[in-house]
């Protein structure tokens, strides 16, 4: 009941909790090993630490270099060689940012998916084409029902590991397999840039 508490609160489950009683998540940088004995030991591999004491430049702007350079890094070195990428791209800021790199980084073509719930429904399509033109890159549009988002929903949890409370996570669904079936082995997306920067989906929850 604990951890329905905290999926209710946070629309995920943190930590090492799940929905079942002695059973534990292993967290990220972990690694949890059975021996014949039955011993169950837990080994820490990596941890963040903070470099404040490395990263003072004299010009605060030099953060926005290194920064800059970080993300170019990230996404060239997941770019696959000789082979079309795709892009997951709402419109939003970190996922047009991943397309400009990508698109500036690689030397194949990129393709992009962007999603719709159909026109009466808010939507970002207008900056997610803008971005795409912008890029040169060879842009798709899927349209998705509710009804078809309903349909899909007991797939799409029975996939998951852990329970996630994102209501695109069917439509995430959907896209992937779209891509998957334009013969694309590599797709990247903006994930993870509103925790990462405080970004405004994260107020609710701090």
């Amino acid at each position: 009941l604990a951890a329905v508490r905290s999926f209710l609160t946070f629309a995920y489950l943190p930590g090492d909790e799940t929905l079942l009683r002695d059973v534990h998540e292993v967290l990220p940088g972990r690694v949890v090993r059975l021996s014949a004995s039955g011993a169950v030991t837990e080994r820490v591999y990596w941890e963040p630490r903070e470099r404040v004491a490395d990263l003072e430049p004299a010009d605060p702007s030099e953060y926005v270099l290194a920064l800059r350079a970080a993300l170019e890094e990230a996404t060239a070195r997941r770019l696959p060689a000789g082979e079309a990428v795709g892009v997951l791209l709402s419109g939003g800021i970190d996922s047009s940012l991943v397309t400009a790199l990508a698109a500036k980084a690689h030397d194949q073509p990129v393709h992009t998916y962007s999603i719709s719930f159909g026109d009466e429904l808010p939507h970002e399509l207008g900056y997610s084409g803008l971005v795409a033109a912008h890029c040169h890159t060879r842009h798709r549009v899927l349209t998705v029902s509710g009804d078809a988002v309903a349909a899909r929903l007991a797939d799409a949890a029975a996939l998951l590991d852990s329970p996630v409370g994102d209501p695109l996570t069917v439509p995430n669904l959907m896209l992937a397999e779209a891509v998957a079936g334009d013969g694309l082995r590599v797709v990247l997306n903006g994930e993870g840039g509103d925790p990462v920067f405080g970004g405004p989906k994260n107020l609710p929850m701090l």
